[in-house]
């Protein structure tokens, strides 16, 4: 028998062409795959941050058709859901925010976020509780999270636990001491509680940590002027006007003329109201406030000017004519000035005042018998008030006096 000779090189490709034909090993199929889903999870990525640039840009129809697309592939996509609920929230479609963020916390029970948001949801639908239940798993779930500490604080004190509040937020002070915001609402629930001067120190403590804050300032300021701390608020006032970019605010300047009268600094009082005549001279309680003043300093002039102003701006008021018939009693014009007392209390039956006013005015020219019916009518309204008690008394001791004096017949 003839043996035939083999070629090695034949055998060698023979036999990797048998071994190609069998298909790619188990390892290679498993690389294969591992390189599918690394791709697809990249594509998905990009898609994702896609999605969120444009949420940002407020497109939110593109946003939609992209989430669509990654649930397709990632139904379960705790990230997907919760954009869609944000988009669904910038839309004002509630409802199906509420059904993604149920869906997110299904997902992960302990998503912050996702509690946040459902708290926010429920909160602009008015359930409170709801809402403070939510805002309590997302703080439980992220404690350090600043948002959620306040919106947990906030929503003990819109239940009316201002306590609970006061004492969440104080016991979170020692990890969050430079964080102005937390005294602030610290300060905000103490002015709703009525604790106004604890509400000052919190609001005060805000500003140690952050000195240039103007709006942090404006409420301090208030604050402090509520409390009745006038020479705390001025102080407050003249940090404001050195900031820079502060411009000067009318009802600020009412403030400020306020604390001067009421630490009888009478001539700061005056020039803040002459400022603020000059910048808002058709505000009816400048005038009242600044007459009032210039009766006090005995300026007739000014008096008589904030009695014309208010005239012309609000004829139908009381203090206008009262003031007009006070600067005519000091100039003298006894005629004029009587019958100005008298539309004065026609426009206000019920004001003690220009009664009373009228009534010393009605004493002043002799017309004692009228003068006692007008103290006596303002007793009869309010029977303890001093002034009209006052009047009435110095009327029966000047008429007692007038008898004794009177000769023997």
């Amino acid at each position: 028998m003839t043996v035939t000779q083999r070629h090695p090189a034949l055998i060698i490709c023979m036999a990797l062409l048998a071994g190609g034909c069998a298909g790619p090993t188990t390892v290679e199929t498993e690389l294969r795959h591992t390189a599918h889903a690394r791709l697809d999870a990249f594509n998905s990525e990009m898609l994702y941050r896609q999605a969120i640039c444009e949420y940002e840009a407020g497109a939110y129809d593109r946003v939609a058709k992209k989430l669509e697309r990654l649930l397709a592939v990632q139904p379960d996509s705790v990230p997907c859901h919760l954009l869609i609920a944000r988009v669904s929230l910038a839309r004002g479609d509630l409802d199906q925010a509420e059904v993604e963020l149920l869906r997110v916390l299904t997902l992960d029970t302990q998503h912050a976020e996702g509690w946040f948001l459902l708290g926010d949801l429920y909160r602009r639908w008015g359930r409170t509780e709801d809402a403070l239940h939510a805002y309590q798993s997302a703080h439980d779930f992220r404690p350090g999270y600043m948002p959620c500490l306040l919106a947990v604080a906030e929503g003990l004190s819109v239940s009316g636990r201002h306590r609970d509040a006061i004492e969440l937020l104080e016991s979170q002070l020692a990890y969050f001491e430079h964080a102005p915001i937390l005294y602030h609402r610290l300060g905000q629930v103490y002015r709703l509680m009525g604790d106004v001067a604890a509400a000052v120190e919190a609001f005060q403590a805000a500003s140690r940590v952050r000195p240039g804050d103007i709006s942090l300032l404006v409420t301090l300021a208030r604050t402090e002027f509520e409390a009745g701390y006038h020479e705390e608020c001025l102080k407050t006032l003249t940090r404001l006007s050195l900031l820079p970019g502060w411009k000067s605010d009318v009802n600020l300047l009412y403030m400020q003329a306020r604390c001067h009268g009421a630490l009888r600094r009478d001539q700061d009082a005056f020039r803040t109201y002459v400022e603020l005549a000059c910048l808002d001279p058709d505000a009816i309680a400048c005038w009242v406030e600044f007459g009032a003043l210039a009766w006090k300093l005995d300026d007739v002039d000014r008096l008589a000017m904030c009695g014309s102003r208010l005239r012309a701006l609000v004829s139908d008021r009381w203090e206008g004519h009262l003031m007009h018939a006070l600067a005519l009693q000091r100039k003298g014009k006894q005629e004029e000035a009587a019958e100005a007392f008298s539309v004065a209390v026609q426009l206000a039956p019920d004001q003690p005042l220009p009664l009373i006013m009228w009534g010393q005015f009605c004493q002043s020219t002799g017309a004692s018998d009228d003068a006692e019916v007008l103290y006596r009518h303002v007793l009869a309204m309010e029977p303890s008030h001093p002034a009209a008690q006052t009047c009435l008394d110095l009327l029966y001791r000047t008429v007692r006096q007038e008898f004794v004096e009177l000769p023997v017949p």
